[in-house]
């Protein structure tokens, strides 16, 4: 199983990857940090941030991450990164536009919800909005 200094030493050697690295320094650290248990990632393209929360999963005991994307082949790319990290049991990938997914969850579900899905603002407005109600509102 890949830990996370193997993931950023993968990382800083990625074009795609290397201006992010301070940024899945401070994921890791919030998701683990605070334990959290249910995420939701909107949006994985290159997979990033879903094999940093992946591999936060796999130091914490009960920790789950649905990572949604409207682009099969993103998914397809990710699953395929995480399987090759032996972290692919942490996470469940759903093909599916992210305003439609997040309509369809029940309000206070999520510990953390991730946003990064295509940047436009009328979607990324709704993506916020709706996910004010469905992420857990307990401190």
């Amino acid at each position: 199983m890949k830990t996370f200094n193997e993931l950023l030493a993968e990382f800083s050697a990625l074009h795609e990857s290397i201006g992010m690295l301070e940024d899945v320094k401070i994921l890791y650290h919030y998701i683990t940090e605070n334990k959290f248990e249910n995420i939701l990632e909107l949006g994985i393209l290159h997979g990033n941030t879903c094999r940093t929360f992946a591999c936060a999963a796999s130091t914490l005991p009960n920790t789950k991450i649905t990572s949604v994307d409207i682009e099969q082949g993103c998914i397809d790319v990710c699953k395929e990164k995480l399987k090759n990290d032996g972290l692919e049991k942490y996470t469940t990938f759903v093909c599916q536009d992210s305003v439609k997914f997040l309509n369809e969850q029940q309000n206070n579900t999520w510990d953390c919800i991730f946003i990064d899905t295509d940047h436009r603002l009328t979607q990324t407005i709704a993506e916020i909005f709706l996910a004010g109600v469905k992420v857990k509102q307990n401190n």
